[in-house]
């Protein structure tokens, strides 16, 4: 069962009914997409009810992930094509061949980056900028394995530095760094940005030099679930504020 819940009170407000089948379920652009192996379901999150559900036409084929640019939803099929659904109708629009899932569940990955969705971790071809409207590329890029999106810049790493930045609308190299602890990409949290090392947390300037490494910073609290008293239970995390500006990160 899925159920709406107020993020103030927790008081649970609705259930969303007409999910057969409930698996990751993500917030994005103003839609609640349920991916569940065999498909997809939008939900309007006001209302909770389903919108349209969608399914790959191959029998047996299962969905990996699903993102909304645009009009467009972008669905990845594992050991399969990638899919063009139209966001209002659930139709599919496109298919492209070239590029095809791994066969392992949530991989590739992908971020939407402003208008265009970036296709990463595709085989000797780490990075693909895919135009929703048809799926044909717009740019591709041999330095990036992993990316996130932030103010129109892409940030990963490869196999020869930590961070590097990407221009997300024509996927020009900007600049890149190498970290004594490495890095992978870039998170920002109230404006103060952060990238993940390997041992930890690590705040960057505006220039993307180090600030300070998790060691020097104040942990403010930990926390560890009571996993033999509460069986069957799942762990997440969300951002609450930053440490610049008296926040927390969990």
């Amino acid at each position: 069962m899925v159920y709406a819940v107020d993020p103030g009170t927790g008081t649970r407000e609705r259930l969303v009914g007409g999910l057969e089948y409930v698996g990751r379920l993500q917030v994005t652009d103003g839609l609640l997409v349920n991916v569940h192996g065999l498909g997809l379901d939008v939900v309007d999150p006001v209302e909770g009810s389903v919108r349209w559900s969608f399914a790959p036409e191959s029998p047996g084929a299962s969905v990996d992930g699903a993102w909304v640019v645009g009009d467009r939803v972008v669905v990845a099929v594992d050991d399969g094509p990638f899919l063009g659904v139209d966001r209002a109708t659930g139709e599919q629009v496109w298919q492209s061949g070239e590029w095809r899932g791994t066969g392992q569940i949530g991989s590739p990955h992908g971020a939407v980056a402003g208008d265009v969705f970036v296709l990463t971790d595709v085989p000797d071809e780490p990075a693909v900028a895919v135009d929703p409207g048809d799926g044909s590329v717009r740019w591709r890029n041999s330095s990036l394995v992993t990316v996130t999106y932030v103010d129109g810049t892409l940030y990963g790493y490869g196999e020869e530095f930590d961070l590097a930045a990407v221009d997300a609308e024509t996927g020009d190299l900007r600049w890149t760094r190498t970290y004594p602890c490495g890095g992978q990409f870039v998170d920002v949290f109230d404006g103060v940005r952060f990238t993940r090392c390997l041992n930890g947390l690590v705040r960057l300037d505006d220039d993307h030099e180090v600030v300070w490494h998790h060691d020097a910073g104040e942990r403010r609290w930990s926390f560890e679930p009571d996993l033999e008293n509460t069986p069957g239970i799942a762990l997440s995390y969300s951002e609450v504020g930053a440490a610049a500006s008296g926040g927390a990160i969990a």
